[in-house]
C-alpha cells in the first residue's frame, strides 16, 4: 500500500506533499525536502515521531 505525507499534517504552513510505494522511501523525500526549504539539517526525534504518525495509507 501506498504512502502519502503533507506538511500540513505537522502543522507547517507548506503546500508541499509526496507518495511513495514505502515508509522508508517517503521518508527519504520528507528529509529532502525538509533540508532544501525549512533548513532543518536534522529532523529532531520529536519531529520524527510526530512526521512518522501522520504518514498515511493511499
Amino acid at each position: 500500500m501506498a504512502k502519502s505525507f503533507k506538511c500540513a499534517y505537522v502543522g507547517k504552513d507548506c503546500a508541499w506533499s509526496a507518495k511513495e510505494d514505502s515508509t522508508d522511501e517517503l521518508m527519504k523525500k520528507i528529509v529532502e525536502h525538509a533540508s532544501h526549504e525549512h533548513d532543518i539539517q536534522e529532523i529532531p526525534y520529536e519531529l520524527k515521531i510526530k512526521v512518522e504518525s501522520s504518514i498515511k495509507d493511499v
